[in-house]
């Protein structure tokens, strides 16, 4: 016993003669930290800085910026302790100096609503992200660094910029008139935003530059614009003449200003805003898929009759929409979220985030966003009276986190439907934070290299190895999207009626995503085809939790481009419940709408080559998803079939897909393998289920004469 005791006795002096205490000068920082680590602090209030929690933290947010009582901080000194510190925003802080230089893992910093800040000092060197916002006194920055991508400063009195290295893609300036030159901007540049009432003149403009926004200055002339803009908003400049407008812009909002005079319209001009009537300008060209709304003055493209309409008018009384997430230093655009309108019209956002609905005749009407979970729309809706048939309006929703949660989606398409042996075999992957937070994530590509050759991707930073395509993303930000192409073939000896299979994960931060590809090994096949999920149960209609997926793949087999291809799927309403229809992906730009049960999807402008001219590139692809009605027995069959137009040929009419109700075992297994992994000596066993009714796991068994096994392991099932 006497043993025990003084072995008890120095594991404790061995464990505090480890600790390493240290005293936090700021009283209120030290409660802070006191409240979030209490098990880091001694009876005396100091800090153990080897303490687990401390040194592998790495997001803290000091006082919530929706809080009611703000915690006066005067140094937060002890957030070097912080040693994997990667995410800080302080609010409502009396500090006057932000030093944290020694917190080298640190990539983003928001500072909120800091009243006495002055100087931001001596930044960490690994920074990527920096947003001062309601710092009103902020008067100065010292050089910084090399890593910063993104530099957010709203409400301050800075009236200059040290130097901004070349690795900063955005930039935002919003400084309650203060600001008044820059002197130079880097070539990285991709997005600048100012809004300053003394700003007079313009540096050179990065030729990489997409979206320029510059509201509210002094701004009366521009020399020339990058050839790679997209976006032009030069709201209340006392400018009088544009430049020439690159063929790549699709918005130009110009109201408040002084231009009597238009150059040469883009033929591919999405939206235009301005506050003059049509008379009153000087138009050099309209794009002809296009009309000025002289009661809004803007113009639109437009679409009457989605399926071969040659002008692409529209009817009746248009919503144009914009959705974006609204997060600091984030605002991207929001695409394939649904729009409702109170007549039962919908339409679903594209890749810009914008969105066209119709009304069905004159009136009052109100138009609501779906807002995706973890987040809020606001506004809630908007509400509008129609006493002319020529009329748009145009209103924004922004979509605002309810909770911080991380979550990520990722999504595999096969472009062609069928996989023929010795032919190219091309899959499209496209993945999205739908989360709340920035995470990092890392994705996997696994094939089936038994049955699959790889020979490239469009991205050249995916590594491969073995059988699996890697790919590291840094700095992955609530509502970004990305995809790639991978390429490759089919193996010549492929046995025809085999499955081929790919499967494609991504982790991040608390979050998880997999999806999977089958795909049918077979010989001559019609290009344009629908699928859907083969089958359901009864259980699983009757929860009202489940879905038929669907894919529609449609292919330019013709002599010469597709210019517009339009997809109309009707849904057959005594089956499937036609409001829950939702995108789950898009091979192009695409204008999505819904009329009770029909569904648009309009390509316009593709330019879709024949594939004769380009067998990769032919290709393009619908998928969505849609709930059955609840009411199906055993036996019914759910189908579907689609008209895809070609320009102005007449319609392809696809298969009919066939989605069965009930089966006779309470589980039906669709696909089942295993792929070696010889550079760790490993097989990955994969499986898929159309459903899992009163199933709880899966034994997997092993065998080395292919006739006596022994189990090995227990999977879950998911349900």
């Amino acid at each position: 016993m006497k043993k025990l005791l003084t072995l008890m006795a120095f594991i404790c002096f061995w464990a505090n003669a480890n600790a390493q205490y240290v005293n936090i000068p700021d009283s209120n920082f030290r409660n802070f930290l006191m409240q979030k680590y209490p098990s880091c602090f001694n009876s005396v209030k100091q800090m153990d800085t080897t303490c687990n929690n401390i040194v592998s933290a790495k997001k803290m947010v000091i006082n919530d910026f929706y809080g009611t009582t703000p915690l006066t901080l005067f140094n937060i000194n002890g957030l070097r302790y912080f040693k994997q510190l990667r995410y800080l925003r302080i609010n409502y802080s009396t500090i006057d100096t932000i030093s944290i230089k020694q917190n080298e893992s640190l990539d983003t910093l928001e500072l909120v609503s800091n009243i006495n800040l002055k100087v931001v000092d001596t930044l960490p060197n690994n920074l990527k992200v920096l947003n001062c916002y309601g710092s009103k006194l902020l008067q100065s920055f010292t050089l910084f660094p090399k890593s910063l991508r993104v530099l957010d400063i709203y409400d301050s009195k800075i009236d200059s910029l040290p130097l901004v290295n070349d690795s900063l893609t955005d930039l935002v300036l919003s400084t309650n008139g203060f600001f008044t030159r820059i002197y130079n901007l880097p070539n990285s540049l991709t997005n600048l935003d100012i809004t300053s009432g003394y700003l007079h003149s313009l540096p050179t403009l990065p030729s990489n530059l997409k979206k320029l926004s510059i509201r509210n200055c002094q701004i009366s002339q521009l020399n020339s614009l990058p050839a790679s803009l997209e976006y032009l908003a030069l709201n209340g400049n006392p400018i009088s003449s544009l430049p020439s407008l690159p063929t790549t812009l699709k918005y130009l909002i110009v109201t408040r200003t002084h231009l009597k005079c238009f150059p040469y319209l883009p033929f591919g001009l999405l939206h235009f805003e301005s506050d003059k009537m049509i008379s009153n300008y000087c138009v050099q060209n309209i794009p002809t898929n296009c009309y000025f709304n002289d009661s809004m003055y803007s113009y639109i493209p437009t679409v009457c009759n989605p399926t071969n309409n040659i002008n692409h008018c529209q009817s009746f009384p248009v919503f144009q929409s914009y959705v974006y997430t609204d997060i600091i230093n984030n605002k991207y655009p929001k695409h394939n979220l649904k729009l409702t309108l109170s007549n039962n019209n919908y339409a679903y956002t594209n890749t810009q985030g914008t969105a066209y609905i119709n009304a069905d005749s004159l009136g009052t009407y109100t138009i609501t966003a779906q807002a995706p979970p973890l987040y809020k729309a606001l506004p809630a809706s908007y509400t509008h009276t129609f006493n002319s048939y020529d009329t748009l309006v145009m209103d924004t929703f922004a979509l605002q986190t309810l909770v911080i949660k991380d979550s990520l989606s990722i999504n595999i398409t096969p472009i062609n439907f069928a996989a023929r042996p010795g032919f190219k075999y091309v899959y499209e992957v496209a993945f999205e934070n739908v989360g709340t937070t920035v995470v990092n994530p890392n994705l996997s590509f696994v094939i089936d290299t038994s049955k699959y050759i790889f020979d490239s991707t469009n991205n050249a930073a995916i590594n491969f190895s073995g059988n699996t395509l890697s790919y590291s993303i840094n700095n992955f930000v609530p509502g970004q999207t990305n995809n790639f192409l991978v390429y490759g073939r089919v193996k010549p000896t492929v046995v025809l009626g085999s499955s081929l299979q790919a499967i494609v994960s991504i982790t991040g931060g608390n979050a998880s995503a997999i999806d999977t590809a089958n795909t049918t090994v077979r010989g001559s096949f019609d290009p344009n085809d629908k699928q859907a999920t083969p089958q359901l149960s009864v259980a699983q209609v009757a929860d009202n939790k489940h879905w038929i997926d669907y894919t529609i793949r449609f292919e330019n087999t013709g002599t010469d481009t597709a210019f517009t291809v339009v997809v109309a799927d009707t849904l057959d309403d005594s089956k499937v419940q036609t409001n829950t229809l939702q995108l789950t992906g898009l091979s192009h730009n695409c204008k999505v709408s819904q009329k009770d049960k029909i569904v648009y999807f309009e390509f316009l402008n593709i330019n879709l080559p024949d594939s004769n001219t380009n067998k990769t590139a032919c290709n393009g692809f619908v998928n969505f998803r849609v709930k059955p009605l609840t009411t199906l027995v055993n036996g019914n069959i759910v189908p579907n079939k689609a008209s895809i137009y070609f320009d102005y040929n007449e319609p392809i009419i696809t298969n009919t897909a066939k989605t069965i109700i009930g089966s006779t075992l309470p589980l039906s297994l669709t696909a089942l393998g295993a792929i070696p992994k010889p550079e760790n000596n490993t097989i990955l066993v994969y499986w898929n289920t159309a459903n899992e009714i009163n199933t709880s796991y899966f034994i997997i068994e092993q065998s080395t004469d292919a006739r006596t096994f022994t189990a090995c392991a227990e999977v879950a099932a998911i349900g």
